[in-house]
C-alpha cells in the first residue's frame, strides 16, 4: 500500500493492462455491502470510464505504478528482440500468462509481448495456418494499451503512436 502514497489526486499513473490513468479522486464507497476507501482512476483516452481500486487490496494497489519514462519506452521500441525475455512458447498457457503479465507488468513488458504476438501471428500465417482467435483478441487488447501509453508518454495522438510502433515493428504491418 505504500506504493500509492506517492501519488496524489491529479497525478498520472500506469495501472496494469488499463495503461495510463489519472488519479481522479479518493472516496469511501459501499460496493457489495462493504464500505471502504477507493482510489478512483480515470483511464486517459476513455471519457467517463472509472476504475475503483480498493485501498486495502494490496494486489490491486500494487498494479499502480509511475508513468514510464520516455527514454525507457523508446529503448523498448528499439529492441524488439527482447521479446525473448517474456515469450511463452506453450500456446495453451500463453494468453493466461500474458494477461497476468500485462496486469502486473510494465509498459515495456507489454511492448515486448505485442512484438512477440505479432511475430508469432505472422509465422502462423506464413506456415499456412490460421491465426488463433484468442491471440487476435489479446493482440487488440494489448495494442489499445500500448498505443495509448505511447501516445500519452510522447505527447502524440493514438494514430501517431500506432504509426511509431509500426515503424519499429515490421511484423505489425503484416498482421
Amino acid at each position: 500500500m505504500d506504493n500509492i502514497i506517492r501519488f496524489n489526486i491529479g497525478d498520472a499513473v500506469r495501472y496494469g493492462a488499463n495503461g495510463i490513468c489519472v488519479v481522479s479522486d479518493k472516496i469511501r464507497r459501499k460496493f457489495s455491502g462493504v464500505n471502504e476507501s477507493y482510489f478512483v482512476l480515470s483511464p486517459v483516452g476513455e471519457r467517463g470510464s472509472k476504475i475503483y481500486v480498493p485501498e486495502a487490496n494490496s494486489a490491486l494497489i500494487s498494479r499502480i505504478a509511475p508513468v514510464p519514462e520516455r527514454e525507457n519506452i523508446a529503448d523498448a521500441l528499439d529492441h524488439p528482440e527482447r521479446v525473448s525475455e517474456v515469450w511463452v512458447n506453450d500456446e495453451s498457457e500463453r494468453n493466461g500468462k500474458f494477461r497476468e503479465m500485462l496486469n502486473s507488468g510494465t509498459c515495456e513488458t507489454a511492448i515486448y509481448i505485442l512484438f512477440g504476438m505479432l511475430s508469432n501471428r505472422n509465422k502462423r500465417i506464413k506456415a499456412g495456418k490460421s491465426p488463433r482467435s484468442a491471440d487476435d483478441i489479446l493482440i487488440n487488447d494489448i495494442k489499445k494499451t500500448v498505443f495509448g501509453d505511447i501516445a500519452y508518454i510522447f505527447g502524440i495522438t493514438y494514430n501517431e503512436a500506432e504509426s511509431l510502433f509500426n515503424t519499429k515493428c515490421p511484423q505489425a504491418k503484416e498482421a
